[in-house]
């Protein structure tokens, strides 16, 4: 089999990855429901190969509609266009999963309910943070704490000024996810890419924003917490 006839096989195969891996979300032709989804992807490289897989569109079009030179020796699909097309295959039959991309528990800013409000302020300013989780010793979700926070609680205890020696417990009124209009989602550790990237999409048709999601094994606010995923962690996967 020459390259070229190899070409046209790999593309059918791609399609049908592609219909298995959306389901019954696709419209029209897979192969541009799929380019589209890369172009709003977060990361530099997903929108590249949406630009690669366009050009790859055009060319197998060209060819199915010139048959003849499929044997035509004279021309022949690069290997490098052959190898592409089996990455993107490799992409659709194992891709990322929240757990892949996520920000593990282990390397997480976090603080507790006994954490200090200085030293968490300390922290957020110098990391350039607008939200940080409270956990408790289990690693179970007990709220977050921002900016939003401290000015709720400011405005309805009719307060001058912040206590600096508080500790995050003095803000638990204000520390549920669902007080504020920030949205906070869960998701479940085996979650692929394009359903985080679904989600963080959202805010643009809702007017809510999503600083982050939450990563657990069942995708519950029950579960204990694996991670967290911010927009960032999608782009810093390039």
């Amino acid at each position: 089999m020459n390259s070229n006839y190899k070409f046209i096989n790999l593309y059918a195969e791609l399609e049908n990855k592609i219909k298995e891996y959306y389901g019954n979300k696709t419209r029209g032709s897979v192969i541009l429901f799929h380019i589209d989804k890369l172009k709003k992807s977060y990361g530099l490289k997903e929108r590249q190969r949406a630009k690669e897989l366009d050009g790859i569109r055009t060319l197998r079009n060209f060819i199915i509609h010139e048959a003849d030179i499929v044997n035509d020796d004279a021309f022949t699909i690069n290997q490098s266009v052959i190898d592409f097309i089996e990455q993107e295959i490799k992409f659709l039959t194992e891709p990322l999963r929240a757990i892949d991309l996520c920000t593990k528990i282990e390397n997480m800013n976090y603080v507790g309910l006994e954490s200090s409000t200085k030293e968490t302020l300390y922290t957020m300013i110098s990391k350039g943070f607008s939200h940080i989780p409270v956990l408790d010793k289990n690693n179970y979700l007990v709220g977050v704490f921002s900016a939003n926070t401290l000015l709720s609680h400011i405005y309805n205890n009719e307060l001058s000024e912040i206590n600096l020696n508080s500790t995050i417990n003095d803000y638990f009124n204000y520390l549920d996810i669902n007080y504020n209009k920030d949205c906070y989602r869960f998701v479940a550790s085996s979650a692929n890419i394009d359903e985080l990237i679904d989600i963080f999409e959202q805010k643009k048709y809702q007017n809510k924003r999503v600083p982050m999601i939450f990563v657990t094994k069942g995708g519950q606010i029950k579960d204990k917490i694996l991670g967290i995923i911010t927009p960032y962690d999608l782009i810093k996967n390039d």
